[in-house]
């Protein structure tokens, strides 16, 4: 078993088609070959749904003063924290 002090930045990918479809694939966990985990969700021809996650992406996530930054800032601060952690200096 793994706790999130082992594991880098997780990640996911939205794919939405036309308000009507939707995908949410999210990133393997790295760890023993037969601990890696996949894990896809599809949603064909749910409008609710898809409708609802495109308004939400749209309007809270790449809205400006949202809540994602780059991949790379997300990986820098990653690493600054399990440097800490490793060095024994905090980071919880």
């Amino acid at each position: 078993m793994q706790s999130e002090e082992d594991v880098g930045p997780l990640g996911f990918d939205l794919l939405i088609v036309d308000n009507k479809h939707l995908g949410i694939a999210f990133s393997p966990i790295p760890g023993k070959p037969q601990q890696n985990k996949d894990l896809a969700i599809l949603f064909w021809n749910q409008p609710e749904i898809a409708g609802k996650v495109g308004a939400w992406f749209s309007n809270v996530l790449i809205s400006p003063g949202g809540p994602t930054i780059k991949y790379e800032d997300a990986e820098a601060q990653w690493r600054g924290l399990t440097a800490k952690r490793a060095s024994g200096s905090g980071g919880a």
